[in-house]
């Protein structure tokens, strides 16, 4: 089994904080456009076609990743209750 040499942690700690609170507000812009979807019943290509985009561009923004787990657990909530 491979092990990582430098933990996750301290790899996480050597990112700048602005970059963490960029990545952290893209989650939750994304995470808040997943729950708006799934509110109005929207799948990813009527969201796509709502938007005049391709459903390939749309899926990038996914909160979801290849194997369908949802963002990562402690990323930021800011978003959480934004309209």
């Amino acid at each position: 089994m491979k092990t990582m040499k430098t933990p996750f942690k301290q790899m996480l700690a050597a990112v700048p904080d602005d970059i963490q609170q960029e990545v952290d507000l893209e989650f939750a812009i994304s995470n808040r456009i997943n729950e708006l979807m799934v509110q109005r019943g929207l799948t990813k290509l009527e969201f796509a076609q709502a938007l005049g985009k391709r459903p390939t561009k749309t899926l990038k923004a996914s909160p979801l990743n290849s194997r369908g787990c949802e963002s990562t657990p402690g990323m930021s909530s800011d978003m959480e209750h934004a309209p």
